[in-house]
């Protein structure tokens, strides 16, 4: 898209990419000396923009959320309040409840406002094309929005993306190798999610033999752990 020079391409993320998954964990906290993973991939794909999500601050469409009431102070699910009551937006790309939505509505200065929600986990690429063409007569432009969502399984991922950034364990065939029907490409070198267990502080080193891997050191309350002594806990765990 970028090479057609009769139009400009923005790209934008729209957050919640530092937590959850395990290479993520790996940059955040085992290999700090490098560069983080999501800013490798975002330098790689030039984006223009990225915003803070909540995992990185809410936003969605729903603002019943949780229960939540219209004008509830904290709302965290306001994108469509945003876009009825503050004047000025075209387009308003909105996520956190990863739901899937195309809309529009009409603002209180009588405006169209157009809604892009794209899901999660970049299932689904949001895209809005945005057309402009200048009235001299009454001198500002005159847009045309389309909106669209981009099925991103329907492409093959960037050979030099695969190679150089993530590193996955590819087959014969030079495909990326996955531990089952639908589920995410191995990595060639493994990275694990460490908070799996709650209540303790604990350390894995995948380099050592099986059984000798998990060392645990503390406590989460910060009283010492014992090996083979039971202790009960006053307050719930917490990971």
């Amino acid at each position: 898209m970028r090479k057609n020079n009769i139009q400009e391409v923005i790209l934008l993320d729209n957050g919640d990419i530092l937590q959850g998954e395990p290479v993520v964990y790996f940059s955040n906290y085992m290999d700090t000396a490098s560069i983080h993973v999501c800013a490798a991939a975002m330098n790689f794909m030039e984006y223009d923009a990225a915003t803070v999500g909540n995992h990185d601050i809410e936003a969605g469409h729903d603002y019943s959320y949780g229960g939540q009431l219209k004008d509830e102070p904290g709302n965290e699910n306001g994108s469509l309040l945003v876009a009825e009551q503050v004047p000025g937006f075209d387009v308003i790309f909105i996520g956190h409840d990863h739901d899937i939505l195309l809309d529009s509505l009409i603002n209180s200065a009588g405006e169209t406002v157009y809604i892009v929600d794209p899901g999660s986990h970049a299932r689904y690429a949001g895209v809005a094309d945005v057309f402009l063409k200048f009235d001299h007569r009454r001198g500002k432009y005159d847009k045309k929005i389309f909106l669209e969502l981009v099925d991103v399984s329907e492409y093959d991922p960037d050979p030099e993306f695969l190679d150089h950034l993530l590193k996955l364990e590819l087959n014969d065939q030079g495909e990326p190798v996955r531990s089952g029907p639908g589920s995410a490409a191995r990595l060639s070198g493994r990275y694990y999610n460490f908070d799996s267990a709650a209540g303790i502080n604990y350390v894995v080193d995948v380099s050592k033999p099986v059984g000798e891997r998990i060392t645990i050191t503390t406590f989460t309350n910060g009283s010492p752990f014992e090996e083979g002594k039971r202790e009960r806990q006053k307050d719930p765990f917490s990971v």
